[in-house]
């Protein structure tokens, strides 16, 4: 893939960034407004069941990937002439291992604690979509893969569109928590069809089964699908212990918290994404620079992020969700400062996987696994679905220092930015403490406090970025970008 291969390069990965974010703003509209209907309509108990069911499904997804689709956007930002055999053997070897997982995965159905005959029948209704899944991510890889995430940002609200208004449809009608899987299914199968489709107008590719082949991708990918599995796994891994060790009330309430969260980690994943293909191109001698500035951005992304969660969380709860999950308030404000460090781990994992020097990352992710899964142990039992929070972002804190020292080793010294990645943190605990101030003073909990909030936090913080001279103005986004790519034809 060559530079004349990305029209208009400059701006390419901040309109797709941009249309990422904006799609997903339209997303988490919609999310609020079906979080809202189910937590009323189901209650906490039953609405606990259903994240139960979508974090075990969404769970052994993974198992289903390992890598391919991540594996698949740098391999096609390198030999875009070969996408159409790339997309061809990948999807043919996601599927066959989807066909193994599906059997695989209703048999722990059977076996996980607290299984009752709705959870059992939510499991086999929404184990369909593996495949499906399957099919969409490996299409939707080659828009990732050049910088067209506005397309996959049109797939991914119209999955969330059929998704909802099904479930408030099924809800409406008396079907409950089964029509919502239901939902699920049609949604996933409808716009599986939609990328592969769209897709296949660009690279007429279908599946492929070599397994000679097959062996030296897995060879490639485990490495980053490892990671992948560990770091989001243990996520899931939350609401299961939860599902485990508590009640389904409890696991209610942090589905609630976790659901806003994952919405908040929309700009991280969109802008690194975007990012993909210029990292994987650039020089080594341009690669410090990129990071720095990457790095500055994802730092602003999550301190926005945490000081704007823990100042709304009571009034974001008590919109959407509702008196009955008051509880998840503290879980909200605790779990948010995890956004933060994703945001910034998120630099050091991609930029290590541009450079094919990723695979002792595995050793930091496991350990993290391990070291969420005994502090839920540990905390559980006496703070419920606080402790998880906490063990998450204890967690997080320890994957990025761990994912910073392996990409200093293996990648090389390329972050040197320590000074604005501090400021902005200086800016975000000023913000934090002001904005709590003021917006308390100045309306009571609820709607217009939260309206008032949503304006004010992100203006005090710009505020102060700006004096503090954290915005890299004269290296702007597009700037940055621009730079980046030009020095691919040097």
């Amino acid at each position: 893939m060559t530079a004349e291969d990305l029209a208009r390069p400059h701006h390419r990965v901040a309109a797709s960034t941009v249309a990422v974010v904006a799609a997903n703003t339209v997303v988490a509209a919609l999310g609020a407004l079906a979080l809202h209907v189910m937590t009323h309509r189901l209650g906490a108990s039953t609405y606990g069941e259903l994240v139960s069911v979508l974090a075990f499904i969404s769970a052994t997804l993974l198992f289903a990937d390992l890598g391919i689709n991540t594996y698949s956007g740098r391999e096609i930002a390198k030999r875009k002439n070969d996408a159409a055999d790339i997309l061809g053997q990948n999807l043919g070897l996601r599927l066959v291992m989807s066909a193994i997982l599906m059997p695989t995965v209703l048999g722990l159905a059977l076996l996980f604690p607290h299984s009752n005959s709705v959870r059992t029948a939510g499991i086999a209704i929404t184990v369909l979509t593996i495949p499906c899944e399957a099919i969409r991510a490996v299409s939707m890889s080659y828009y990732v893969a050049t910088i067209q995430n506005y397309k996959t940002a049109i797939i991914t609200l119209l999955t969330q569109v059929i998704y909802i208004s099904g479930a408030i449809t099924a809800i409406d009608l008396g079907y409950g928590i089964v029509g919502c899987f239901v939902a699920y299914d049609i949604a996933m199968i409808a716009t599986a069809a939609i990328a592969f489709i769209a897709v296949r107008r660009s690279v007429p590719f279908l599946p492929r089964f070599s397994v000679s082949l097959w062996r030296g991708i897995l060879g490639q990918s485990l490495g980053i699908g490892a990671i992948q599995i560990v770091n989001v796994l243990y996520l899931r891994m939350n609401a299961l212990m939860l599902t485990a060790m508590t009640t389904y009330h409890t696991v209610g309430q942090y589905g609630v918290a976790a659901a806003i969260v994952t919405y908040l980690l929309v700009v991280p994943n969109a802008f690194m994404l975007s990012m993909m293909p210029l990292l994987v191109a650039s020089p080594i001698d341009r690669l410090t620079g990129i990071v720095n500035r990457a790095c500055i951005f994802m730092a602003i992304a999550g301190v926005l992020a945490v000081t704007g969660t823990i100042c709304l969380a009571h009034d974001v709860i008590s919109v959407i969700a509702g008196p009955d999950f008051e509880a998840a308030t503290p879980i909200l404000q605790i779990l948010s400062i995890s956004v933060l460090f994703t945001c910034l781990t998120s630099v050091f994992t991609y930029s290590s996987f541009s450079r094919d020097r990723h695979r002792r990352l595995l050793l930091v992710s496991a350990s993290g696994l391990v070291s969420n899964i005994l502090l839920d142990f540990i905390l559980i039992p006496t703070y419920g679905a606080r402790g998880v929070a906490a063990a998450t972002v204890l967690v997080e804190f320890f994957i990025l220092v761990g994912t910073y020292v392996m990409f200093r080793n293996r990648v090389g010294d390329h972050f040197s930015a320590w000074w604005p990645v501090g400021r902005v943190l200086f800016a975000g605990i000023v913000t934090l403490l002001v904005g709590h101030i003021t917006i308390d003073a100045v309306f009571s909990p609820g709607l217009e406090q939260l309206v008032f909030g949503v304006a004010f936090i992100p203006a005090l913080l710009g505020g102060l970025l700006i004096s503090l001279r954290c915005l890299p103005i004269k290296g702007s986004f597009s700037g940055f970008v621009r730079d980046a790519l030009k020095s691919r034809g040097t």
